[in-house]
């Protein structure tokens, strides 16, 4: 993968869960990539997408930033308790069967405040989902898991950066949501 010019950040929206939720998520990858034929995604970059910006002007990151203030600011809970394969994307995921209605406010907020910042929205459908493993060979269709629950308490604006192992993340910003 090339390098982005050190003018750009390749940037997104995500929640990313608390060590002891990573874990959980990070067991459950390793069982499906060797299932799927795919290569697991470390622990350290398990994280739910809400919104991919891609290659940004480093001069944009601090106006993004500061959308996170301007988003809901409650925290949910999210069960994740199905999994599967975009056979499309070989991409092995997990992911909750019912979306809370907590987390569509959070995408839709975002995603408008994204698209008056001039931003365009992704035209495909928020599904939200974890991302296991990539560059899966082998086709599982989606089933129901022994759920996973998770505390969303917070939401990140994160950059994505390539290493001489491979992609880590690093959040950039982040916004605690308040408990209930």
């Amino acid at each position: 993968m090339k390098h982005a010019p050190d003018r750009t950040l390749r940037l997104f929206f995500a929640l990313v869960p608390a060590a002891s939720v990573r874990e959980a998520i990070a067991e459950r990858g390793r069982d499906i990539a060797t299932r799927a034929a795919g290569r697991v995604v470390p622990k350290a970059n398990l994280h739910l997408t809400l919104a991919f910006l891609g290659n940004v002007s480093r001069a944009l990151a601090p106006p993004l930033a500061r959308i996170l203030d301007e988003v809901p600011g409650t925290g949910f809970d999210l069960r994740l308790d199905r999994m599967g394969v975009f056979r499309q994307a070989r991409v092995a995921w997990i992911a909750p069967a019912i979306a809370p209605e907590s987390l569509a406010l959070l995408e839709r907020c975002l995603r408008s405040r994204l698209q008056e910042t001039g931003f365009p929205p992704d035209a495909r459908p928020f599904r939200p989902h974890v991302t296991l493993a990539r560059h899966c060979a082998t086709f599982v269709a989606e089933a129901a898991c022994a759920p996973i629950g998770w505390r969303v308490d917070h939401v990140a604006l994160v950059e994505s950066r390539s290493a001489a192992d491979g992609i880590r993340y690093r959040d950039l910003a982040s916004r605690a949501l308040e408990a209930r």
